[in-house]
């Protein structure tokens, strides 16, 4: 088939929804996690040199995915405590990075179902599964020796120098990235 006929052919098949009715905190989270775990993604990819490498650009986007994930425990009422932890085991950086992808991924497609389909959100789903992301990045943070812990108050640290005040569009788009490279290498 050709893939232009394709194309034609497969949007009529499209879910249009007019009027979205979504928790755009909860969409915002969920979609930000998985941006951050593409991010997160590209120093495992390096094979030349591996993690160890990037340590610093990993403790980046962990501490990104924990902002999304605080987002999205602030609005299911969660917090830490609430997670059953399992006790972390001791698989690969490369086994939970692809783990990561799957279980963000089944985050976003609950989302898109929601959105898309009117399917009702499963909250006790979803505390599962963000609490499985949690796990997965304890493993992660085992593997190359550091804690969840620390690269949360380096994320805050890093927010501050960002956003003095508060958010702004203005200082998200004029960062002085420079200053926040040294906070997040421990300067």
């Amino acid at each position: 088939m050709n893939l232009n006929d394709y194309v034609k052919l497969a949007v009529k098949t499209e879910s249009i929804v007019d009027e979205i009715k979504v928790n755009t905190r909860l969409n915002h989270g969920v979609i930000g996690l998985i941006t951050e775990v593409g991010e997160l993604m590209e120093p495992f990819t390096d094979s030349e040199n591996g993690p160890w490498v990037h340590i610093v650009n990993i403790k980046e986007e962990v501490g990104d995915i924990l902002w999304y994930l605080a987002i999205i425990m602030d609005e299911l009422s969660l917090n830490y405590d609430d997670l059953n932890e399992m006790e972390v085991g001791c698989y690969t950086c490369d086994y939970y990075m692809n783990s990561l992808v799957i279980e963000s991924s089944r985050l976003l497609d609950d989302m898109k179902k929601h959105i898309y389909y009117s399917n009702d959100l499963d909250y006790n789903l979803l505390e599962s599964r963000i609490a499985i992301v949690v796990y997965i990045l304890r493993g992660i943070s085992k593997q190359l020796e550091f804690t969840l812990e620390e690269v949360a108050e380096t994320n805050i640290n890093k927010l501050k120098s960002r956003y003095p005040n508060k958010f702004t569009s203005e200082n998200a788009l004029n960062r002085d990235l420079d200053a926040e490279y040294k906070i997040l290498k421990g300067e």
